[in-house]
């Protein structure tokens, strides 16, 4: 990333699988979802980064115009950069007041 590049205010990642490759699984009802993050932390969504390993986890968030990052096997340097690389290029196309929907296509050729 270079310094003409904007960051998230925020990233958030999963932990099983996504920063270690071990699974814990607990039965809990989580006081911090990706909701209560921004009511918390004021921080818009569109100004969030989540990364899992689940798809399934990617699906609210994504509803509420957050860049999800969907990490098969695990995060590293180079899925971190394009995750950062990707939240930037929605985030310009999401502040742009022309905004249409086809702009998206530029973003999918970061993948």
């Amino acid at each position: 990333m270079t310094a003409d590049k904007e960051f998230p205010k925020m990233i958030v990642f999963g932990l099983d699988h996504t920063l270690w490759p071990f699974k814990v699984h607990v039965n809990y009802v989580s006081p911090f979802n990706k909701v209560h993050l921004h009511k918390h932390s004021g921080i818009d969504y569109e100004d969030m980064l989540f990364f899992d390993d689940q798809w399934k986890n990617n699906i609210e968030p994504a509803y509420l115009n957050v860049t999800c990052w969907w990490v098969i096997n695990g995060l590293n340097k180079i899925k971190l950069n394009k995750g950062l690389v990707n939240w930037n290029e929605c985030h310009k196309i999401l502040q742009n007041p022309k905004f249409e929907i086809s702009d998206f296509k530029k973003a999918e050729n970061l993948i």
